[in-house]
């Protein structure tokens, strides 16, 4: 009887034993994965900020890259010399709701380099407007200036005038069909070139 229970203690110790060693084991082992998915998942992460990084600087080297380009661009055109400059074909009243009358004036802008080509220039545009009474007073009719994004942007080669395209609308009335265009064109490195043109209108309703 006590080797009996000698050897059933010895069988129930030796059980407890391996199975103890088996759920050490499987801890281990779980441990060991949740290690590996911690790793994986900052690898990931890193990865995917390392990515984002990557692409942030690649969209500033982009940007620079088309500034520079720009920039060079319009330095090439200031070293051009520039003839004169003329109201081309097209400068006349401006008429776009149908209704009778013109609600301003379009001008045409074309810098010219020595051939007499159009030169696309940067710089600030300067209008002017005025009208002659029969005594032959001058009136101003107003004053508009054009900054240098907003006039890169009228530009158009057309059929009969290349150059900058610029509506103009009344900040006066006019009383006569005919009135004196004046422009301005003041470029980048201190230069002013200057134009003008007398046209004719239809008179807006009062």
């Amino acid at each position: 009887m006590p080797v009996r229970l000698l050897l059933t203690s010895l069988f129930l110790l030796l059980s407890f034993g391996c199975g103890g060693r088996a759920q050490l084991r499987q801890e281990g082992v779980e441990a060991e994965l949740r290690t590996k998915e911690r790793e994986n998942r900052e690898l990931k992460e890193s990865l995917e900020a390392y990515q984002n990084q990557t692409k942030a600087l690649e969209n500033e080297f982009l940007a620079r890259q088309a500034a520079q380009s720009k920039n060079s661009a319009e330095d090439r055109s200031i070293g051009i010399a520039i003839k004169d400059l003329i109201l081309g074909t097209g400068t006349a009243g401006l008429d776009e709701d149908g209704l009778p009358g013109d609600e301003g004036f379009q001008v045409v802008v074309v810098p010219r380099d020595e051939d007499g080509s159009p030169l696309k220039v940067p710089g600030v545009l300067k209008v002017f407007a005025s009208q002659f009474t029969s005594t032959g007073t001058k009136e101003s009719l107003g004053g508009w200036q054009v900054d240098g994004a907003t006039l890169r942007k009228t530009w158009k080669t057309g059929l009969f005038s290349t150059g900058y395209y610029v509506p103009v609308y009344w900040q006066t009335l006019p009383k006569t069909s005919r009135i004196r265009i004046q422009v301005q064109l003041l470029t980048l490195d201190g230069r002013t070139f200057e134009a003008e043109k007398d046209i004719s209108i239809k008179l807006p309703s009062p």
